[in-house]
């Protein structure tokens, strides 16, 4: 077994466990960071860094890995059969898949979803009603929707517990 992957070729093998990922349009490519990010945050050791963005934490390392991924699929497919992702890894997909489920291809909910995770991450001494109106400030459109809440129970109830981050707030 391989050591060390090329990041092209890891996106494959994680693609290999979760196929729905592809880049063929914005709301892929956005389901794909977002995806990324969220197993990242749940201890993937991925190694992106994420910023704040349009759509919430984006990683420009991993727009570009991916591009590199797919636009050469087959190349780094065969890389990655020479690889496997650890039982810890393959059990992270499985439960990040049964979190998001119905979700998981839904590029609305997981921009916010991951808006408010970013946020409340990198902002843990604010309480919720601070990390809305940091939300609210850059992302007006989210102001007098009640998915925003609906999303922070979400969070609450689900997510943060599996990602070690703090719940304060």
């Amino acid at each position: 077994m391989k050591i060390l992957i090329s990041r092209p070729a890891e996106i494959c093998l994680v693609k290999q466990h979760l196929p729905y990922l592809n880049i063929d349009s914005w709301e892929a490519r956005t389901v794909l960071q977002k995806t990324f990010y969220f197993l990242q945050e749940m201890g993937v050791e991925f190694r992106y860094q994420f910023r704040w963005n349009l759509r919430g934490p984006f990683s420009q390392g991993l727009r570009e890995e991916a591009e590199e991924a797919f636009s050469s699929f087959s190349v780094y497919e065969e890389e990655a059969k020479e690889y496997e992702f650890s039982d810890r890894v393959v059990n992270l997909f499985g439960t990040y898949q049964k979190i998001m489920s119905e979700r998981i291809e839904d590029v609305e909910e997981l921009s916010l979803l991951s808006c408010l995770h970013f946020l409340k991450t990198t902002q843990p001494n604010k309480d919720w009603a601070g990390i809305k109106e940091l939300l609210f400030k850059d992302k007006p459109i989210y102001k007098n929707s009640p998915a925003v809440d609906e999303a922070i129970k979400e969070l609450e109830e689900r997510i943060l517990s599996v990602t070690g981050k703090n719940k304060r707030g």
